[in-house]
Order: structure tokens, then C-alpha cells, then sequence
């Protein structure tokens, strides 16, 4: 998981931030706008945080599989198949 985690990280920084996240859930329809994103990541983070780290994105697909995020998951699946050229078992979570 952490292979598809850095996949976002653009800027290595061991975050994942709302620009790292904002084109990718915006184009593929998760999310319609920067507060939709701003949503998701403050669904897992500490209030006014922006950031999510690795333990926030395990958080997130986790809650993923069974809370109104459940698209995220479908989300990840299809973001970290096209970025890596591999499938991905997000049940190993």
C-alpha cells in the first residue's frame, strides 16, 4: 500500500495534500469540488488538517469499504491500476 500512497505523494513529503488529491478525485468524479476533497481529508485528520499521512490513508480506505466513502475505494482500485499497470487488492487491508 504504500507503493500507491507515494504514487500521490508528488513532493515526497510523506503527505498526501489537497493538491495532490484536488485533479485526480475531481476528474475521475469523486469529488465535484476543493471542499468535497477538503471533506475526505478531514474525514480522517485532526480538525484544519490538510494533509493526510499513511496512517490517514489506510484510515480512509478502510472506512471506505463500509461508510458513505465507499466509492473512494472504487477510487483507489482504478487510480493505482492506471498509475502502476497492475491490479490492486485493497482487500489485504
Amino acid at each position: 500500500m504504500k507503493k500507491y500512497f507515494n504514487s500521490l505523494d508528488d513532493d515526497g513529503s510523506g503527505e498526501i495534500d489537497i493538491q495532490e488529491l484536488e485533479n485526480p478525485l475531481i476528474s475521475l468524479g469523486i469529488a465535484e469540488t476543493r471542499d468535497d476533497v477538503i471533506k475526505i481529508i478531514e474525514s480522517v485528520t485532526e480538525e484544519g488538517e490538510r494533509e493526510i499521512n499513511f496512517t490517514d490513508f489506510l484510515s480512509i480506505i478502510k472506512s471506505s469499504k463500509d461508510s458513505e466513502n465507499s466509492v473512494l475505494i472504487e477510487f483507489f482500485k482504478g487510480f493505482f491500476c492506471f498509475l502502476c499497470d497492475e491490479k490492486v487488492d485493497l482487500n489485504i487491508i
